[in-house]
């Protein structure tokens, strides 16, 4: 694709957008924005002019993508840039949404920080028809006379003026991209990102109150109620394969000797989780599954702060469901053992053939379920466990598994917010972008992830090492987050997790 991209010979940006789009290059936004905000850069050059990217004003509440303090082409007026990507009519309309241009357009009147403002520029990368320049035409009269929209015939003519600039910035667009992230942030100011994180929770209280709302739950809200991580379980269970081994040959072994057989035997399985639960899951046999529940719930206290925040999010409000539904990816039944306390009615659906219940609230299990106490004698067994390596590659290489349509439904049709998962697993990112392309690459789902800051912190905070790992920090996080969004996802970066039942209560109380 990219060798594609370095041979366009016309100036065309409708079909250098094409391109990516029929790629399916996640990044396209970037790579658009990039390439307008080098020829506005390059337009201001040669008029002997200012041009700024990611303006923004001192509090850092409002930002734009660019500012021409003296104009652009034959203008000498100061404008201030808005870079809107679309592919097609769908996010067209997102874009045209006068509530969200208003909001955009609101915080600038004539000056802002004394930096003077004459003209607010939309641009929108498509070829509008008549119709729809009047549409824009008559939202910005509605607004604010100071709002212009530029289509794509603007953005051919900054093409069409510097021909050799645009076949340069093709040519080096990888980079440019990766310039236009790393820029983005790394001046942010400290917390910016906590503006963010609150912007994305009143969109989450939105969708809560819209009933659109589905929790996706990972291993790390499991894990304050005493629940083992992978690794724990991993460690547990091949210590109970090696005691029955033990003991079926009448050998015994020291604790050392135990520790270090278990070691050699991580390092036989190439320290691969999912390869050592094939190996144990071998050894013990019918004994698996059992010694699996055993271990999960030794310490199990089931209660957390966390769980008690989600299981008030299930609460349905008054005349509505509020939490549409809970994808779970862990085996325990925390969850319904919560919801049980408060009769709040619910329902574990994991087997294919488990039906929902229009009155109670579903929760699936998609990698299976391993309840505390069975209700049924022999359950487990109609419940797959995806735990292991022949369990991953089941769900990974059949498209239209119960579990794989089951995430991919909730994630077109509603808002998702992920906890206790570190976006790792390569199904889960697969069907993500699946979602993503199928939504018009909308970003409306949320994750939450811990921030790790790489300051070295037996250096003062103003030394030079220090700064330069601040920023670096900066720019890291911008990249992880244009990641995520290529999946659909805006990250809410926290500094502990311990944070997070305040933000489920925030969701709630809205």
């Amino acid at each position: 694709m990219y060798n594609d991209m370095k041979n366009i010979m016309d100036n065309n940006i409708n079909k250098f957008y094409k391109l990516i789009s029929n790629n399916n290059f996640k990044k396209s936004g970037v790579y658009i924005e990039s390439l307008i905000l080098n020829l506005l850069k390059e337009e201001a050059k040669t008029s002997n002019k200012e041009f700024y990217t990611e303006f923004k004003d001192n509090y850092n509440k409002v930002r734009y993508d660019g500012y021409a303090p003296n104009g652009l082409f034959d203008r000498n007026e100061s404008l201030v840039f808005e870079i809107k990507c679309c592919t097609n009519i769908e996010s067209l309309n997102y874009i045209k949404n006068k509530n969200l241009i208003y909001h955009q357009v609101l915080p600038y009147k004539k000056s802002i920080n004394n930096i003077k403002i004459d003209k607010f520029i939309y641009i929108i990368t498509l070829d509008l028809t008549e119709e729809q320049t009047q549409e824009f035409t008559n939202i910005a009269q509605e607004i604010n006379n100071r709002i212009e929209f530029w289509d794509i015939k603007w953005i051919n003519k900054l093409i069409e003026n510097h021909k050799e600039k645009y076949q340069e910035l093709i040519s080096n667009i990888d980079s440019l991209a990766l310039d236009t992230i790393i820029n983005r942030n790394i001046y942010n100011k400290k917390d910016a990102w906590k503006n963010d994180r609150d912007i994305y929770i009143k969109e989450l209280q939105n969708n809560f109150k819209a009933d659109r709302l589905v929790l996706m739950l990972g291993a790390g809200a499991s894990i304050d109620a005493g629940i083992p991580n992978w690794d724990e379980l991993c460690t547990e269970l091949l210590s109970s394969l090696t005691k029955k081994l033990m003991k079926e040959k009448d050998l015994t072994l020291d604790e050392k000797s135990s520790m270090l057989l278990n070691e050699k035997l991580k390092k036989e399985n190439g320290n691969s989780p999912l390869l050592q639960i094939r190996y144990i899951r071998a050894g013990l046999k019918e004994e698996f599954e059992k010694s699996l529940q055993n271990i999960l719930y030794a310490n199990c206290t089931f209660n957390s702060p966390l769980l008690k925040e989600i299981t008030k999010l299930a609460n349905p409000p008054r005349n509505r469901k509020g939490l549409k539904s809970i994808i779970n990816f862990n085996f325990d039944d925390l969850i319904e053992v919560n919801l049980n306390k408060l009769n709040i009615n619910n329902k574990s659906i994991y087997r294919e053939s488990d039906k929902e219940d229009t009155d109670a609230l579903s929760i699936y299990h998609v990698h299976g379920y391993i309840p505390s106490k069975h209700s049924k004698k022999g359950d487990n067994e109609l419940s797959p466990l995806v735990f292991s390596e022949e369990g991953y590659h089941k769900v990974f290489q059949e498209p239209y598994h119960w579990s794989n349509l089951v995430q991919l439904n909730h994630l077109k049709e509603s808002t998702c917010l992920l906890i206790g998962l570190s976006m790792t697993d390569p199904n889960l990112r697969r069907i993500l972008e699946i979602a993503a392309k199928k939504t018009n690459e909308q970003c409306h789902h949320y994750v939450i992830l811990k921030r790790e800051d790489l300051i070295d912190k037996s250096l003062p905070a103003a030394k030079a090492e220090n700064i330069a790992l601040k920023k670096f920090n900066l720019a890291n996080y911008g990249i992880q987050e244009e990641v995520m969004k290529e999946l659909g996802i805006n990250i809410l970066w926290i500094e502990s997790y311990q944070e997070i039942p305040g933000i489920i209560k925030k969701i709630r109380k809205s």
